[in-house]
């Protein structure tokens, strides 16, 4: 039996990586195995100019996730893995 394959989740732009904006408790990073749509927005990169969404380009669940809440990233750094 074939396995999926593994989706890596680049960043759209150079910033400051916020996975959740949460105002009542801390924000962190996605856990492995949680559940992602083809579209769904994943995080946040905050530049200079705003906010730009990251979104996961295929279904599946989170297998890795590189890159910690706050994380300085850079253009096309890949920040998760989704199978």
């Amino acid at each position: 039996m074939l396995e999926p394959a593994i989706s890596p989740a680049p960043c759209p732009v150079k910033g400051q990586l916020l996975w959740e904006i949460d105002v009542d408790d801390a924000s962190k990073a996605p856990i492995v195995g949680r559940k992602v749509k083809a579209g769904e927005v994943i995080g946040h990169v905050q530049t200079f100019y705003g906010m730009e969404d990251v979104v996961a380009a295929v279904d599946g669940l989170f297998v890795a996730v590189l890159a910690k809440q706050g994380d300085k990233v850079d253009k096309a750094e890949i920040i998760a893995f989704i199978q």
